[in-house]
Order: structure tokens, then C-alpha cells, then sequence
């Protein structure tokens, strides 16, 4: 089957970018009033949440068809990928469920749930993978209005285990009665229902000052909320103006963004979602890895492009034996591979980008992979900042001759007006 949809996937007239936004997440629908929904710029991380395609969402099937294939071949590792979630669960409010409800000869196991005020997850197993329906969820006996996301943390035969992260806009109490709710598992309807009391993790949670305004293409844009603890940071950026006519379809250029601390080093972005009521404003969640203690600054830079629809020829050139390695990227600069170092059957690849322009996280606006001559991706690991424009991956070893397949970049650049800094105090 998943070779199937792998060849389906790449029959897809899609760009690329669309696609890497859904790598190894779910995508699970909010049911709220329907609006209108911009396509947001590329999200390369295991994390990344919210892929939308013109004006609403993309399924739930096709996401979780998509986070069955294995595009990146790696396997989501919470202690790597999402160390605030890591330290959230160890913490005394973390609930160690383990309730296991059946519903029409279908069994789903509620293992633990952490809240950090700022996110909910949920870590569920089941014998055997099977698609679920949304989880709704009720705050004291009140339904709360959440979209979702799933993420596979393990399978095999006999065992199914994945993360349930909710997105929520409302400010929820410390404590309160929890109950989650599935009414559909592989299209079989049914009951699957828990409830618990639940408390808010000891995280030092604090409110950061907002209010910050910007101009990004003659869009005006101002930072609504901002809150960070030592489980996760969480932002909430508006945009107004004619976004419609500037952004989006059919024009192809997104609204991207690049998050960093005060030394430029950028920051990871474990989810992204965006959501608008009308053609004129657009409101940014994003939900960061906790701040290092010595982060003083935010600072938030907003640019379009790369344009959606761009088509663009592909890089392919060797790995060379012979370091440094210059890759010319074109008007944005050049790629150069600084090291290689090998540990077992897997290698740590580090390099940088000379350029002026201030990359993300996860290079999402620009692809960078390992491959074999036939093309099959060997990375074992997303590209993960090292360092301002440094980054670093990890791939497969004695599979064959690797290859560097990146692409040419159009040039973008960040307007004077499109910056704002966030004080952390």
C-alpha cells in the first residue's frame, strides 16, 4: 500500500514545498466555521502542522496517508525532536494514563497526557495502525473548538504507538476535567471516550510584551500574543490588508518568516498554523522549542517567497571526498559542505550557507537532502540549526555513493519594516 501511495504522491502535480510540509504529520481539520485559508510558506520539520492548499485544509486521509510513507526515513524521537514536550512529560502533572477503551472491537490505549498551558498532547496506542477520526475535546463539560495534528512515534507488527498535539486559541485554567472523544476509528463509528482531571506542568510560564508592528509587501502585521516557559514558547503574529491580492493563490508567493535569537542563531518552530476570517487578515500561531537561558531577543523577519508554484531544476552533484564543498545557490548565495563525520552506519553532514539573507530553523525555503545516484533519500534526520545559517544532517553510510540534491533559490529579501524584536525579561 504505501508504495502505492508513494507513486500516487509522486504522480501529483504538487510542488515540492506542499508536500514537505506534510512529511510525517497528520493533519487533522478544526471544526470551525469555514474561512479563508492561505497557503503558508515551506515547513520542512517533523513537526510542522497546518499544510493548506488554496482556501482550507488538506485532508485527514491524505495526511495521514502521508506520514505513513517513509519520505525521510527516520523515526520521530520526542527526546530530540521536541525536548520541551520531553521535559513536560517527566514533569509530577503529567498524567500516566494507560486506559485502554474498546468501541465496536476496536480498542485505543490513552497512555499519557501533558499540559503546558500553551499545548496539549496526547500519546495513544493501538495494536495496529489505524486511521482515527478527530479528538474532540471538552473543558469541564464544554466543548472546546481545537484543530489537531498526529504524529507517529513507532510501529511494528503488533503495536502502533503516536502523539495527539492540540491547537487551541483559548487561554484554559491551570486546572480543570479534561475529556477527549473519538466518534470514528478506519470508518467504523463508535465511542471512544476518557475523562481525567488535569493540572498545568510547573514550567514558569510568562507573559511577553507584544504588541510589535511591521509592514511585509505592503501588508501591515503586529504581534498579538507572545508567552514562553520551559516547555515551549508560543507566538501569535496578524496580518490586515489586502492579503488576498498579494499572497496566496493564484499568486504563488507565501507569507514566510524566519525566527531567531539575538545572536541571528534561528530558532526551531515545532508547529505553525494559520487561519483567516475574511480575504483581509490572517492570524499566525506558532509554537517554538523553550528558550536557552541566555536568550534575550526575539526577533521575527518576515518575506515572501520562494514563489509556490515556482518550478525549479533540481541540484544533483556528488559528495566530494575533498572538503570544503562550494555549491553555487545562485543569487542567494552558496552552500559550502564544511565536514563529514561518520559514526557507524550513519554520518553527521555540517554546512553552511554565505549569504547575507538570515535561512530558518529547517531550511523549509530551501530543500537540502542526501541521495543515491537513483535518487532514494538516505538522510536519517531533518536539517537542524547549528548556528546562524549553520545547520547540520544526518544520513545513511555504506548504501552506495551519496549525492547532494538541493536547488536554486529566486532572490528574496527581507524589507526593513518586515523585522520586530520581542524582549525576553
Amino acid at each position: 500500500m504505501e508504495n502505492n501511495i508513494k507513486k500516487a504522491i509522486d504522480e501529483m502535480e504538487v510542488p515540492m514545498q506542499k508536500l514537505d510540509e506534510a512529511i510525517s504529520k497528520g493533519i487533522v481539520v478544526s471544526k470551525k466555521k469555514p474561512r479563508n485559508i492561505l497557503a503558508m510558506g515551506v515547513l520542512t520539520s517533523v513537526a510542522a502542522i497546518l499544510l493548506v492548499l488554496g482556501a482550507g485544509f488538506v485532508s485527514p486521509t491524505v495526511g495521514n496517508a502521508l506520514a505513513k510513507v517513509p519520505f525521510m526515513s527516520f523515526v520521530y524521537k520526542i527526546e530530540e525532536q521536541d525536548k520541551g514536550l520531553h521535559k513536560a512529560l517527566s514533569d509530577n502533572n503529567a498524567i500516566q494514563l494507560n486506559k485502554t477503551v474498546t468501541s465496536n472491537g476496536i480498542s485505543v490505549t490513552f497512555e499519557e497526557i501533558v499540559y503546558d498551558g500553551a499545548r496539549i498532547n496526547v500519546i495513544y496506542s493501538m495494536p495496529e495502525y489505524q486511521e482515527i477520526g478527530k479528538m474532540e475535546m471538552f473543558v469541564n463539560g464544554e466543548w472546546l473548538n481545537t484543530g489537531g495534528s498526529i504524529t507517529s512515534l513507532h510501529e511494528e507488527d503488533g503495536s502502533y504507538r503516536a502523539l495527539y498535539g492540540f491547537r487551541f486559541d483559548e487561554d484554559l485554567p491551570d486546572a480543570f476535567d479534561l475529556t477527549l472523544k473519538i466518534d470514528m476509528i478506519a470508518g467504523v463509528e463508535g465511542d471512544w471516550t476518557f475523562e481525567t482531571p488535569i493540572k498545568k506542568v510547573k514550567n514558569n510560564h510568562r507573559i511577553l510584551q507584544a504588541g510589535q508592528t511591521g509592514m511585509m509587501n505592503g501588508i501591515a502585521f503586529e504581534v498579538k500574543s507572545a508567552q514562553t516557559s520551559t516547555t515551549s514558547t508560543k507566538l501569535q503574529v496578524e496580518f490586515t490588508g489586502e492579503i488576498r491580492e498579494k499572497v496566496g493563490y493564484p499568486i504563488g508567493l507565501s507569507i514566510s518568516e524566519t525566527i531567531t535569537d539575538q545572536n541571528g542563531v534561528p530558532l526551531k518552530i515545532l508547529e505553525k498554523s494559520g487561519e483567516g476570517r475574511t480575504d483581509y487578515d490572517l492570524t499566525w500561531t506558532y509554537i517554538l522549542e523553550p528558550l536557552a537561558p541566555d536568550v534575550t531577543e526575539l526577533r521575527l523577519y518576515y518575506y515572501s517567497g520562494p514563489k509556490i508554484d515556482e518550478v525549479v531544476e533540481d541540484i544533483i552533484v556528488p559528495l566530494s571526498n575533498e572538503l570544503p564543498q562550494k555549491i553555487d545557490l545562485g543569487a542567494m548565495g552558496d552552500i559550502v559542505i564544511t565536514n563529514v563525520e561518520q559514526d557507524g552506519n550513519e554520518a553527521t553532514l555540517r554546512f553552511l550557507i554565505d549569504s547575507d539573507f538570515p535561512f530558518d530553523g529547517d531550511l523549509r525555503t530551501h530543500p537540502f537532502a542526501v541521495v543515491l545516484e537513483n535518487g532514494e533519500r538516505i538522510v536519517t534526520d531533518v536539517v537542524q540549526a547549528v548556528g546562524r545559517n549553520e545547520y547540520q544532517l544526518k544520513y545513511k553510510v555504506n548504501v552506495g555513493q551519496p549525492f547532494i540534491k538541493t536547488r536554486p533559490l529566486t532572490m528574496m529579501a527581507i524589507e526593513p519594516e518586515a523585522q520586530v524584536v520581542i524582549s525576553i525579561k
